[in-house]
């Protein structure tokens, strides 16, 4: 027999480790134009991340996305060799509580 459980409320979490790696956490920024994206790290960091394009180009589910990230340090860049999504952006579709898509442009 199965049991239901209620749902639960999570205050926090942490990710301890992805393909044996600790991976990186927090949210990330896409700015517009040549600016590089950067993760505003959980530890109150803020890490350029040169390169990284949202997969599919779907800015409006990466844009404040919750994330993973794993890649090569130096300074305050993090070269990624792999990500994750943790939670959606809040533009993202399945987050907007108004019924509409956002617009293309990020309005």
């Amino acid at each position: 027999a199965h049991r239901v459980l209620e749902p639960q409320e999570v205050a926090a979490f942490r990710i301890l480790a992805v393909r044996g790696e600790v991976p990186v956490t927090g949210h990330l920024y896409l700015p517009g134009g040549d600016e590089t994206p950067r993760l505003h790290t959980d530890d109150g960091e803020r890490l350029r991340l040169p390169g990284f394009r949202p997969p599919g180009g779907d800015r409006d589910r990466w844009h404040g996305a919750a994330v993973w990230v794993l890649g090569e340090r130096e300074a305050d860049r993090l070269n990624v060799s792999s990500h994750g999504l943790i939670r959606p952006g809040p533009d993202a579709p399945e987050r907007r509580t108004d019924g509409e898509r956002p617009s293309p442009r990020g309005d």
